[in-house]
């Protein structure tokens, strides 16, 4: 047999001259609700995420690519490509049922400045330009005590190397650093 719920059966057995009754309830376990989350989590490169089952009581992940611990209920998932994970969930009584998600990898940031590199004299000016994300912060700040915006304009006194930290619309962070060299000014001497 096989039924949907908890069932009794009863058998009767009769001959010619007695007969007997028997019954036996078959008890059925209800599957275990399990249920993963976040529900298909979306991730930067070298971000990792935590998944959590819930609704049964023992836990199996698979693959097991990129999980801390694939037979816990909350493993970390640090997967180097998009990966959909199978929890497989097993209640007290042996009842199995599964649940899916998958860990979506964003593409990574990529920033760069333009002048990757520059040379210029005491005093003058150039505007260092980011590209490749959504926000940027600049480090040293500029002459005016700024240091957000796509355009970055510097007229630093001594030579200074500038990094710029650019996140993307997807929250997904890259730096770039671009050296600003400052030539000495000339001395200049005459004699009558």
């Amino acid at each position: 047999v096989s039924p949907a719920q908890t069932t009794a059966y009863t058998v009767t057995v009769t001959s010619p001259i007695c007969s007997n009754t028997s019954t036996i309830n078959v008890t059925v376990n209800p599957l275990p609700l399990v249920d993963i989350q976040p529900a298909n989590p979306s991730i930067c490169p070298e971000d990792d995420v935590q998944l959590t089952a819930s609704g049964a009581a023992s836990y199996s992940w698979s693959p097991t690519t990129g999980l801390s611990d694939p037979s816990i209920a909350n493993p970390i998932a640090d997967p180097n490509q998009t990966t959909t994970y199978i929890v497989t969930g097993t209640s007290a009584q042996g009842c199995v049922q599964n649940d899916t998600t998958t860990v979506t990898i964003f593409p990574a940031a990529v920033v760069d400045i333009t002048p990757a590199q520059h040379s210029m004299c005491l005093n003058d000016t150039v505007v260092l330009n980011a590209s490749g994300g959504a926000n940027y912060v600049w480090s040293p700040v500029n002459f005016a005590g700024q240091n957000t915006g796509q355009a970055f304009s510097v007229a630093p006194i001594t030579s200074t190397t500038y990094k710029v930290i650019g996140t993307d619309a997807n929250g997904c962070v890259d730096s770039a650093f671009a050296p600003v060299e400052i030539w000495a000014n000339p001395v200049v001497d005459f004699s009558v």
